[in-house]
């Protein structure tokens, strides 16, 4: 499933995964579309996965992107989502 051509990722198992993504392709979308698309993006989503969207920038606005980052790849996302 897509929104215009960008993934949506809903067929990505781990819901901290499957925010991640989803946050990365609005931030790619912000980039290169502006802030419009990136909106219109995020808000095809359910209020919760709006709600972890927020969430995970917010953390990554507190730790760093490439922090973050690391944590993902290590798999040390697992209690992110929780929430």
């Amino acid at each position: 499933m897509s929104y215009k051509s960008y993934p949506t990722f809903n067929d990505t198992p781990d819901a901290a995964i499957r925010t991640w993504n989803r946050l990365q392709q609005m931030y790619n979308i912000n980039a290169d579309k502006g802030e419009e698309e990136a909106t219109a993006y995020a808000e095809q989503f359910d209020q919760k996965s709006k709600n972890a969207m927020y969430i995970l920038a917010r953390y990554i606005g507190v730790k760093g992107y490439e922090t973050v980052k690391r944590e993902f790849m290590r798999g040390d996302h697992s209690t992110l989502m929780e929430a």
